[in-house]
């Protein structure tokens, strides 16, 4: 199950703190008004989080998301070891079955269960968390948690999940940017069918990996456009991977309406009206 989580407010952290289990027992059964991440240092927990099932072993995180109904399944065994905080849900939450065509930076979709065995910054940011609140410092507590929540995100990036698979494409693509993939290429990249990259994808963002990828290279060229004015168009298209010149200035003017030329002298034109404004202030 996936959640996704705003990252435009402050959250309100309501408590954040660590508890140890001598005596097993199992999970508590609630439906509670806010979210709660719990880590697990030592032992485990099961539990039932809304209809998914959840085995959560040492180095895990697992979210209770507010107002979805969780339930112990199993008993802990003993000594078992949690760190957890509760927190303020806020405008843009979506969990249980979130949008995940919110193709912004402003949302952390995370997993409900995720292995954080290799990402130490999610314990780490936890303990600091722990640590602010408990000095009464708040909105630094607060600032930690939204720091918290991106790591949580980008760790559940590389699960098996449908959610990790559409993750995973993105990544690939953000992080290649010379390089204009066939979707065979991505699948065989990540081990999976090209059919399931693509139906994955348009399944969870609402567009092709195609599109995904044109509209993500025309942003990138706006940005060298804008901030490189000394750089060729030629050099432009070829460093993000489209055959030639002409393929780009096509492709370019299909979604912003202008050509490359067009678009860095409005731009340029841009600034130097703001520049002259400012001068007569």
């Amino acid at each position: 199950m996936g959640n996704s989580f705003s990252l435009d407010a402050s959250r309100k952290i309501y408590i954040a703190s660590q508890n140890v289990f001598y005596t097993p027992s199992k999970h508590p059964s609630r439906t509670l008004s806010e979210h709660i991440i719990s880590y697990v240092l030592k032992g485990g927990w099961e539990l039932e989080v809304g209809s998914e099932t959840i085995i959560a072993k040492s180095d895990c995180v697992f979210l209770q998301p507010a107002n979805i109904f969780h339930k112990g399944t199993k008993i802990c065994p003993p000594e078992t070891h949690t760190m957890f905080v509760h927190f303020s849900v806020e405008n843009g939450d979506e969990c249980g079955k979130p949008n995940f065509s919110k193709d912004s930076e402003n949302f952390a979709c995370i997993n409900t269960l995720v292995d954080c065995k290799n990402n130490p910054n999610v314990k780490k940011l936890l303990l600091r968390i722990i640590e602010e609140y408990a000095k009464g410092n708040k909105y630094k507590a607060s600032s930690y948690l939204n720091v918290l929540l991106c790591e949580l995100a980008e760790t559940s990036l590389y699960d098996t999940s449908k959610h990790g698979l559409g993750g995973n494409i993105k990544k690939l693509i953000a992080t290649t940017d010379n390089k204009f993939f066939k979707n065979i290429e991505i699948a065989s990249e990540l081990g999976v069918s090209v059919r399931n990259a693509e139906t994955t994808f348009k399944y969870l963002f609402g567009k092709t990996i195609h599109q995904y990828q044109l509209e993500q290279k025309i942003e990138r060229a706006k940005f060298y456009l804008e901030y490189y004015p000394e750089m060729k168009i030629i050099d432009v298209s070829l460093g993000l991977g489209f055959y030639d010149e002409f393929h780009f200035s096509k492709q370019f003017k299909k979604l912003t309406g202008i050509s490359p030329s067009e678009y860095r002298k409005s731009v340029l034109k841009e600034k130097l009206e703001k520049a002259q404004k400012t001068r007569l202030i």
